[in-house]
């Protein structure tokens, strides 16, 4: 690593140090103490997949505590995404009309009409996290192939993960 970038990132954990801010797992060179800056991205593994994990921050000030339920939300994401996909085996199923299974019926000629296929070619796409929104805490999008739709399956969670809504999206 090169001088510079060594102290340049020396410098940060030292201010965060001093602020009291925890590190954030996959973000530990983001400078959450930047007044300016209320957007963070960074490239994400989920169950062996490549993903985007975004944070937004609605009040440029932050917090230990946020950060640390920012910390535990992100610790459980495999786990919800488990749950997610679970979920759609079960709505697809189930006969009933919802927002999964329209999702699967408008997709059927790329899944060949069936459910199993739809299952193993939906994944997760991007998380984005909102710890100041008032109406959700975290949204999760699913696609079947980006080259092939322009629709979303969007999941909005709470921050203990559960979910408050899901919609269709493009």
């Amino acid at each position: 690593m090169h001088k510079t970038t060594f102290l340049f990132f020396w410098l940060l954990l030292q201010v965060q140090a001093q602020s009291g801010l925890p590190l954030v797992k996959g973000f530990e060179k983001a400078d959450f103490t930047h007044p300016d800056q209320q957007e963070y991205q960074r490239s994400w593994v989920i169950n062996q997949r490549s993903i985007v994990l975004d944070i937004y921050f609605d009040n440029p000030q932050t917090n230990a505590e946020e950060l640390q339920q920012i910390n535990a939300f992100i610790a459980q994401i495999d786990t919800w995404d488990n749950q997610f996909c679970q979920q759609f085996k079960t709505d697809i199923q189930s006969g009933t009309k919802n927002m999964i299974r329209d999702y699967f019926e408008f997709h059927s000629e790329l899944v060949n009409g069936k459910s199993d296929q739809f299952l193993k070619m939906t994944r997760l796409k991007r998380i984005g996290i909102f710890p100041n929104s008032p109406e959700y805490y975290a949204v999760f999008d699913y696609s079947l192939d980006p080259e092939q739709t322009d629709y979303l399956l969007v999941i909005t969670v709470d921050k203990n993960g559960k979910i408050l809504s899901i919609t269709i999206e493009s």
